[in-house]
């Protein structure tokens, strides 16, 4: 899922011809893993450490999963462009 958001953004904004970040940061918002921090954190205070370190873990991995969905996006439109093309616009 975090993947095709992320194409989905690169599709968009070829189409709009405006910035990837215009649709990629408002689709990542509802992604990023809040409340599981909080749990995360929640834990620690309360002193189950054990449980904090498994919620840890798996907010940790959540939130790799997602910059991995957007590098893995970037990646693919990156093909055959050089690290400045990919920003500029044919005027």
């Amino acid at each position: 899922m975090r993947r095709s958001s992320a194409l989905i953004s690169h599709f968009a904004a070829r189409k709009k011809r405006v910035p990837v970040t215009t649709f990629t940061i408002p689709g990542i918002i509802p992604l990023v893993p809040g409340g599981r921090a909080y749990e995360t954190m929640l834990a620690f205070v309360q002193g189950d450490y054990i449980e904090g370190l498994s919620q840890g873990a798996g907010t940790l991995l959540q939130a790799g999963a997602i910059a991995g969905g957007l590098a893995f996006a970037l990646s693919i439109f990156s093909i055959g462009r050089g690290v400045g093309q990919r920003y500029e616009t044919n005027r």
